[in-house]
């Protein structure tokens, strides 16, 4: 297990990363907003009452695809949030799940990154 001491990214290199995940924060903000509104439930002069099977069968897989969408980008908007605590609380660039240090190869690839790449892949086969 790796001492969270032994973690050592350069100050200007972390400004980078945070920089980096505030925008990309931005971002996403913008496009969830973007996906809620293209919602087809709430698209005025949707009828209710009398629609043909067709049309509600494609606003169903419509609704279905930007709930989709939503859930995708809330998950990354999570994941950016943690890496920020990660950076206040002090323990950014730890993997949360061995302790080890993520390299910092990663970390500039995938800022939101929590976990070094073998837990990330465990994880992802399970």
């Amino acid at each position: 297990m790796a001492n969270l001491k032994s973690v050592i990214i350069p100050p200007t290199m972390l400004r980078e990363l945070v920089l980096k995940l505030w925008k990309r924060s931005r971002e996403l903000k913008n496009e969830e907003e973007i996906v809620t509104k293209s919602d087809p439930y709430m698209q005025p002069g949707r009828v209710n009452e009398n629609a043909e099977f067709t049309d509600d069968t494609v606003e169903d897989i419509e609704k279905t695809i930007q709930q989709a969408r939503l859930n995708i980008i809330q998950a990354a908007r999570l994941e950016i949030r943690k890496a920020l605590a990660k950076v206040r609380i002090g323990t950014y660039g730890i993997c949360e799940t061995c302790k080890s240090p993520i390299d910092l190869s990663r970390l500039k690839a995938f800022p939101q990154a929590t976990k070094c790449l073998d837990c990330s892949r465990k994880a992802e086969d399970e």
